[in-house]
């Protein structure tokens, strides 16, 4: 018998302009790597020893994992940069307008 398939809760909405302050919501991409590394958990497996599970194998899937979240987090870090220097690019340009009026 299989376990149910997990879902992440849906993203929040997000406005498209007006600064609302949310988060815009999660990319098809994070969606991906966030599932693929939930079915990498689901299928882990480990070698035995005689004291149970094998620590080496234990932690180079570990340092696995760990290096997959850290890519996934690399890149929301460079994607929400972007949005915010895109920000900061807009307020600039709406702070010139208003100085010559």
């Amino acid at each position: 018998m299989s376990a149910p398939e997990r879902r992440l809760p849906a993203s929040p909405p997000f406005a498209t302009s007006g600064g609302s302050g949310r988060v815009p919501p999660r990319s098809r991409d994070v969606d991906a790597a966030l599932d693929s590394i939930s079915r990498r958990i689901g299928s882990l497996r480990f070698r035995r020893s005689p004291w149970g599970a094998d620590e080496s194998d234990v932690m180079a899937k570990i340092h696995g994992l760990d290096a997959m979240y850290r890519s996934l987090l690399r890149e929301q870090d460079d994607r929400y940069q972007a949005l915010l220097e895109d920000r900061d690019r807009q307020l600039r340009l709406l702070q010139r307008r208003l100085d010559r009026n």
